[in-house]
């Protein structure tokens, strides 16, 4: 009997020691997940993705699959990766890609002509240092009755391959907690768990997978009278330019705010003064490119005026925010030009002409042809504003060739 006793302690005593390793072992798995989860949510708030502007768009380096370094422009408004075909000849065994040539796909710019692409399917991973982040698609392909779940669109682009650029990866690709902060002051890519309070918030819609906001823009007559707009409008990251206002139904009234003395194409809107959101940012000079007739929304705002703000794109709650980096907005983010201007199809259109240095008879509205002796069309962004810069105290006096209307102008621009 004493014998059965201990044996019967015994049995209870391994099962109370077998249940709370038992226990312990959950217990440790369950928060042990959490902090590890946790640890992860920390580091990608401290981690940042350095980028740098090439050719005025958001460019950063990732490899992809662990496998292929590579160069990508970073776009909201590309729904899936897309790679050029001469990177995918070169790596398409590395990475493990199966190419559908036969299968169409038309790319989504609004701003270059439409070219024929194809698409290729493989599993895609883009490695940032420690961090890995998920391909995204927000649409697919069928091919023998089985949906691919992740492919690439695949397209020949003779401005990529100068550039040494391989692709574009669309942002949400990127947004692993969700808000992604684009720091255009530092030059960085962030994801902070909370937005800057002085950050003004827009909640944005899904059109034709593009997220259109209702942005608020006052536009100012030469009689000086303001007209408020609220636009819908797409906060472009890969469009290299500044604007490009939509012809429709909503937007015909705002050619009557221009100012009527500049003629120098009739594609282009002159402004002496805009109001851009909110009150205090502030473009003089605005030049507004009038695009084709599109009636989805009104209005692409590009980088030319986006590198003045601080950017978050909040992807769980659909909402991007924005905050000016300065009172004033400045075309190419350079207050220290003599004149700010757009390029637009290849032509610099003189948008304002900084007149507290430098004495011109530089007319808003005119299209840049020479500095000096370099011409400037067709000009890389990076070239010009090296030729824009306040000639120095040395330099007394520089000469401008421009074209007003129908005439060709030689113009002197001297330091005051």
């Amino acid at each position: 009997m004493g014998t059965h006793n201990i044996l019967h302690k015994f049995r209870i005593v391994t099962m109370i020691k077998i249940s709370c390793t038992i226990l312990f072992c959950f217990c440790f798995f369950c928060f042990g997940f959490k902090n590890e989860e946790s640890n992860n949510t920390s580091n990608i708030e401290e981690f940042k993705i350095p980028f740098k502007l090439i050719d005025n768009r958001i460019a950063i380096t990732v490899k992809l699959n662990n496998q292929v370094s590579t160069t990508l422009f970073v776009d909201n408004g590309c729904t899936e990766l897309m790679l050029t075909e001469k990177f995918i000849r070169q790596y398409t065994d590395i990475l493990h890609l199966k190419k559908y040539p036969q299968i169409t796909s038309t790319n989504h710019f609004l701003t270059i002509p439409a070219q024929k692409a194809y698409i290729a399917q493989g599993e895609i991973y883009y490695h940032i240092e420690e961090h890995v982040f998920t391909n995204t698609n927000l649409s697919g392909y069928t091919i023998n009755n089985e949906k691919i779940k992740d492919f690439i669109e695949v397209f020949d682009n003779a401005y990529f391959n100068e550039l040494q650029i391989d692709g574009i990866i669309p942002l949400r690709c990127l947004a692993k907690n969700g808000i992604i902060k684009i720091n255009n002051n530092e030059h960085y890519i962030e994801f902070p768990a909370q937005i800057d309070p002085l950050a003004i918030e827009y909640n944005y819609q899904l059109k034709n997978k593009l997220q259109i906001i209702q942005f608020p823009i006052t536009f100012i007559d030469t009689q000086g009278q303001a007209h408020f707009h609220r636009l819908a409008t797409l906060l472009d990251l890969g469009f290299n330019s500044s604007n490009l206002l939509f012809k429709n139904s909503r937007t015909k009234v705002i050619e009557n705010y221009a100012d009527k003395n500049i003629r120098s194409l009739e594609k282009h809107l002159f402004f002496q003064k805009v109001k851009m959101g909110s009150e205090n940012t502030l473009m003089h000079g605005c030049t507004m490119h009038k695009g084709q007739e599109y009636h989805i929304f009104d209005l692409l705002i590009g980088m030319e005026i986006l590198s003045n703000y601080d950017l978050y794109f909040d992807y769980m709650t659909n909402k991007i925010y924005v905050r000016p980096l300065s009172k004033e907005l400045f075309y190419l983010n350079d207050s220290t030009s003599i004149i700010a201007g757009i390029c637009l199809a290849s032509d610099f259109f003189v948008a304002n002409k900084i007149t507290s240095i430098i004495k011109t008879d530089i007319r808003l509205g005119d299209i840049v042809l020479k500095i000096d002796s370099t011409y400037v069309r067709n000009i890389s962004r990076d070239s010009l504003l090296k030729i824009r810069k306040i000639p120095n105290d040395n330099i007394l006096q520089q000469s401008i060739v421009v074209k007003r209307g129908k005439d060709t102008l030689l113009l002197q621009r001297v330091r005051k």
